[in-house]
């Protein structure tokens, strides 16, 4: 049961199927085949190339994985923090395209070049 959870490097991105190739440099940059990216409830956002992931073994000795996803640590910091704030970006490009919320001050920001809300009643752009 060694080595079931192990941290790794995205080296490849199937972003049709959802599947990564991690490299572990800490096994002489030894790559999986394609394994998932874990999906939380069907939202997609695929990792970039380098991103630093957490990928779960089977404990049978299988090659197989899941890719749980990426972690925040001293080489990746969020970019906003604080109590109360929940922040979601949309882009790979951090402060690009955002939804950030404060319970301190009840606020909603949504940002993005272009906002657009539809509807069956119609569509509106910001």
């Amino acid at each position: 049961m060694k080595d079931i959870i192990r941290t790794g490097e995205v080296s490849s991105i199937d972003f049709e199927n959802g599947m990564i190739k991690v490299t572990y440099p800490d096994r002489d940059n030894d790559v999986t085949d394609s394994i998932p990216y874990l999906s939380l409830n069907g939202e997609y956002k695929m990792p970039n190339i380098g991103d630093m992931v957490v990928v779960l073994h089977l404990s049978n000795g299988s090659s197989f994985g899941i890719a749980l996803g990426t972690f925040w640590s001293y080489g990746n910091k969020p970019f906003k923090t604080g109590k109360g704030l929940y922040r979601k970006e949309l882009s790979n490009t951090q402060n690009e395209a955002y939804l950030e919320y404060d319970s301190s001050t009840k606020t909603l920001i949504i940002k993005a070049d272009n906002v657009v809300f539809q509807s069956n009643k119609g569509t509106t752009s910001l």
